[in-house]
């Protein structure tokens, strides 16, 4: 599969910018000499590497989830029953949701950078490299299911079916993380978003 590929300088950039993120700070209103000054660069090396500011956040972000995925798709590799695999991906939302929960649904499509997604669909190349990883993590995860006989196995004209169950399954259980139900601890909505996944699967 091929991945992006970006040089030192810009990974310390990108580092640099998902610092100040973290930190609180609205991509917005982040300026060039905040960036330059976390990544330990100048100002103008920034613009060696970008046309300006919002493409280097743009490719900071799409940089910080497509490594996020590719961690991902390890961690699942390294189970071997389709509920396990499947785990992995509930406590790694879970463990992102625990340790910055306001950053977590930032990045959500529903988040504060929803008006940002214009942005970032510029950047087709690096939104297919990303979409590339999250294919493979489910791909993974649906094997091990057939395998085991816990789901059936679909005709390639519904592999999209098969994916917006997923999608639908996690995205419940992360609507369980920032919008919580009144005593519901994790464990009982990692069990529920599992349930409806081979109920719609099976």
């Amino acid at each position: 599969m091929q991945e992006m590929k970006f040089s030192s300088k810009e990974k310390a950039i990108f580092a640099g910018i998902m610092a100040l993120i973290r930190e609180g700070i609205n991509p917005y209103t982040i300026k060039v000499s905040d960036i330059a000054k976390r990544a330990d660069v100048g100002k103008g090396t920034i613009y060696d590497y970008f046309i300006s500011k919002e493409e280097a956040i743009s490719k900071a972000l799409l940089h910080h989830l497509g490594r996020g995925l590719e961690e991902t798709l390890q961690a699942v590799e390294g189970k071997d029953g389709f509920r396990d695999k499947y785990y992995v991906i509930l406590w790694i939302l879970a463990r992102q949701a625990d340790e910055n929960k306001e950053q977590c649904k930032m990045f959500s499509p529903l988040g504060e950078l929803s008006d940002f997604y214009e942005h970032l669909a510029d950047y087709q190349e690096y939104l297919q490299a990303n979409d590339r990883w999250v294919k493979r993590i489910f791909e993974d995860v649906f094997e091990a299911g057939i395998r085991e006989g816990l789901i059936r196995s679909l005709e390639d004209e519904e592999e999209s079916y098969r994916e917006m169950a997923i999608i639908g399954a996690l995205a419940a259980f992360a609507h369980s993380l920032y919008h919580p139900v009144t005593s519901l601890p994790a464990e009982t909505a990692m069990a529920a978003s599992y349930r409806i996944l081979v109920k719609a699967l099976s």
